[in-house]
C-alpha cells in the first residue's frame, strides 16, 4: 500500500446485520464482511510489518480467524474492532518471529560462508565440548548463532554453558519450572 492510497470507511453500513447472517450459516454475507474491511485490516497490517506481502498474509489470517471464531464475538456491533485487534496481535506476532529468525550479521555470516575452512565443519569433528570453548572462533560463531535466539532461550545457553548451571538451577534463576527449563536445555 502506498502513503497516498485512502482506506475506505469501513463503517459506511452496520455490520451487524451481517454478522448476523454469517452466524446464521450465509457465507456470502461473511464475503461482504471481507470486501468491507480488507483494506483497513490489510493497512493495519502493513503499518506494523511493512511488508506488503507479509501484511497480506496476516489479513488473510485475520479473516479466517474472524471466520472461525465469529460466534464468540459477543457485541455484533463491535465487529470492526474485533477484526483489527485480531489483524493487529497477528501482525505484532509475526513481527516477533521475523525478528527471531533474522540472521544477527548477515555480512558475518556471507564471510563465514566464503571461507575454505568453515567453523561449522570443524565444529561437527570435535567430540569435546572443552576444545570447541578453547578455539575462539568456534566459541565466536557458536556465541554468534546464539544471538538468533529469543532473549530467554539465549539466557538459558548462556547459564548453562558459561556458568555450568544444571537445569534445576536454570529453573530458578529464570523463573521457570524445572521441567521447562529441562526443556529449554536440551
Amino acid at each position: 500500500m502506498t502513503e497516498d492510497r485512502k482506506i475506505p470507511e469501513a463503517s459506511d453500513g452496520p455490520d451487524t446485520p451481517l454478522v448476523e447472517r454469517v452466524r446464521a450459516g450465509d457465507s456470502d454475507a461473511f464475503g461482504r464482511l471481507y470486501d468491507r474491511w480488507f483494506d483497513r485490516v490489510h493497512d493495519l497490517a502493513y503499518r506494523v510489518l511493512w511488508d506488503t506481502e507479509a501484511a497480506a498474509d496476516v489479513a488473510q489470517d485475520a479473516f479466517l480467524s474472524a471466520y472461525r471464531n465469529i460466534h464468540s464475538l459477543e457485541d455484533p456491533r463491535a465487529f470492526g474492532g474485533w477484526l483489527l485487534r485480531i489483524a493487529r496481535n497477528g501482525a505484532l506476532n509475526r513481527k516477533r518471529k521475523d525478528e527471531r529468525v533474522r540472521p544477527a550479521d548477515e555480512a558475518r555470516l556471507a564471510m563465514i560462508e566464503q571461507a575454505q575452512t568453515r567453523p561449522e565443519d570443524r565444529i561437527g569433528a570435535l567430540d569435546d565440548p572443552q576444545q570447541v570453548a578453547e578455539d575462539g572462533e568456534l566459541a565466536a560463531l557458536l556465541w554468534s548463532a546464539a544471538d538468533a535466539l529469543g532473549e530467554r532461550d539465549r539466557e538459558v545457553l548462556d547459564l548453562h554453558l558459561r556458568h555450568g548451571l544444571a537445569p534445576n538451577e536454570i529453573a530458578d534463576v529464570v523463573g521457570l519450572n524445572r521441567n521447562a527449563a529441562n526443556q529449554l536445555v536440551h
